[in-house]
């Protein structure tokens, strides 16, 4: 199950990474978990960019789907995904159990 992480880094070296997204790959299914970009970062096309190297890496090595899970409240993750020609599959609820308070 290849894992890649792909990060694009601030030009000032001490603040570290700008954006950063992770993918996993199984069964020609590329699935994409942690993509972040800094707050100082967004709008820029890194998300953009760090997308289309990971699409790029899955392709190369068969990757035929994708899945990726937002949540409903993230707009500007899911205009990114939209843009990207991603589309909605489902939602997802959690559930708790009464009186957890979690």
């Amino acid at each position: 199950m290849p894992t890649v992480w792909c990060s694009a880094r601030s030009r000032t070296p001490a603040a570290g990474a700008a954006a950063v997204v992770r993918g996993v790959l199984t069964d020609g299914w590329l699935g994409v978990t942690a993509l972040t970009v800094t707050s100082s970062h967004r709008r820029t096309g890194l998300g953009t960019h760090l997308m289309g190297e990971l699409l790029r890496w899955a392709t190369e090595r068969g990757a035929e789907r994708i899945y990726l899970q937002v949540a409903a409240e993230n707009e500007p993750a899911l205009t990114l995904y939209e843009r990207l020609g991603l589309r909605r599959h489902h939602a997802y609820h959690y559930l708790r159990l009464p009186g957890s308070g979690r």
